[in-house]
C-alpha cells in the first residue's frame, strides 16, 4: 500500500476506523489541512528532478572512473583477507573451547568501491524514473522512494567500511544487514507521519485518548546505528592494536596501517549527516518541509557516495599499500 492510498477523510468512505464526527468538530478545520495533499510548487519538483538526474550522470561517470583506475593500476586497490572463526574442543583433555580461524577468501576493496558507485547510479536512475510518483508521495507527507534509493547502495557501502579493517565474515554480514534495518525503520516512521495517518491519530487521540507513537521507529533506528558504530569502532581499535612481534630488533609493526582506519572513521563521521537530517525532518526543527528534507538528503547521498568510492582508493595509492593483504612492497 502506497502513501497515496492513505488519503483518509471524514466522509462516508472511511471504513477502516469509525469515528464520531460530531464529537470531533473542535479539530475538524485543522484536520482538513492534515488529511489533504499539500501541492508542491513546480520549480521545486523541477529542482528535485534535475538533482536526481545530475546524481545519475555523475555516479555513472564516477563508476567508470573508479573501475578503470582499479583495473589499470593495482596501487588503487587493496585485497583484504576475511576470516571465518570456529569454536571447537581440542582433541586433548580439557574443557576450554579453542577458536580456529580459517580463510573465507579475499575482498577487493577497490572493486567494492566501484560496486558502491554503480549501486548509487542505479539508485538515482530509479529515482529519475519514479519522479512523478515520488512527488505525489511527498505531497501526501511521506516518500518511500528516498528509502529505496538508500537501500540499493547501503549494502556495498557498508560492506566496504566493514571489510577495510579486515573483520570476521560474520561482521561482513551483520553490518550491511543492520544498515538495511535502520532504513526500514526510517520508512516506517515516514509512513506513520504521512498526513492521512497523522489525521487518523489526531482523531483517535481526541475521541479515545489513543496515541500513535510515531517516534518509536526513529528510536529503533538510533539503536541500529549505534550497533554498527560500536562494531566498526571495535574493529578499528582491534586492527590498530594488533602488533606483530619485532624481528631482529626492529620495532613492532601493525597489521593494519593507521591510514586505513581513516577510511571507516571518515565514513562514520560523514554518515552522521544522514540521521541528523532525518531526525530534523521528522521533528520539524530547521527543516519544516518534507521536500527540503529529501532534497538535502539527496545532496548528502551524492557527496557520501563520492567520498566512499574515492577515499579508499586515494589512501591505497598515496600510502603505497600492496594490493595483497598487507605485505610491504
Amino acid at each position: 500500500m502506497s502513501l497515496n492510498d492513505l488519503r483518509i477523510g471524514g466522509d462516508e468512505n472511511d471504513e477502516a476506523v469509525e469515528f464520531d464526527d460530531d464529537s470531533f468538530n473542535s479539530v475538524e478545520s485543522d484536520a482538513n489541512d492534515k488529511r489533504h495533499p499539500k501541492r508542491i510548487a513546480k520549480w521545486k519538483t523541477d529542482w528535485l528532478c534535475y538533482l536526481t538526474l545530475f546524481g545519475t550522470i555523475l555516479l555513472f561517470i564516477n563508476t567508470i572512473a573508479v573501475i578503470t583506475v582499479v583495473l589499470v593500476d593495482v596501487d588503487f586497490t587493496l585485497r583484504v583477507q576475511t576470516l571465518n572463526a570456529r569454536r571447537n574442543l581440542p582433541s586433548a583433555a580439557g574443557e576450554a573451547l579453542v577458536v580456529t580461524q580459517t580463510s573465507a577468501g579475499l575482498f577487493d576493496i577497490g572493486l567494492i568501491a566501484g560496486l558502491t558507485s554503480f549501486a548509487g547510479f542505479v539508485a538515482f536512475l530509479v529515482s529519475v524514473f519514479v519522479h512523478d510518483a515520488e512527488i505525489s508521495q511527498l505531497e501526501n507527507g511521506g516518500n518511500p522512494y528516498i528509502w529505496l534509493n538508500m537501500a540499493i547502495w547501503h549494502v556495498p557501502a557498508w560492506l566496504l567500511y566493514a571489510a577495510v579493517v579486515q573483520p570476521p565474515l560474520a561482521v561482513l554480514i551483520l553490518v550491511p544487514a543492520v544498515a538495511l534495518a535502520w532504513i526500514f525503520a526510517w520508512y516506517a516512521s515516514d509512513y506513520m507521519n504521512a498526513y492521512a495517518i497523522r489525521h487518523t491519530y489526531a482523531r483517535a487521540l481526541e475521541q479515545y485518548g489513543a496515541r500513535g507513537y510515531s517516534w518509536i521507529p526513529i528510536i529503533i533506528s538510533v539503536g541500529f546505528f549505534l550497533v554498527v558504530a560500536v562494531v566498526q569502532i571495535i574493529g578499528i581499535v582491534a586492527a590498530l592494536s594488533d602488533a606483530t612481534a619485532p624481528f631482529d630488533g626492529a620495532a613492532p609493526t601493525f597489521a593494519t596501517p593507521f591510514s586505513l582506519s581513516l577510511i571507516p572513521i571518515v565514513g562514520l563521521a560523514l554518515y552522521l549527516l544522514v540521521p541528523l537530517v532525518v531526525v530534523l525532518g521528522f521533528s520539524g526543527v530547521l527543516i519544516g518541509e518534507i521536500f527540503w528534507r529529501d532534497f538535502i538528503l539527496y545532496i548528502i547521498i551524492i557527496v557520501y557516495l563520492l567520498v566512499t568510492t574515492w577515499l579508499p582508493l586515494i589512501v591505497f595509492f598515496t600510502d603505497n599499500l600492496s594490493p595483497n593483504p598487507f605485505p610491504p612492497k
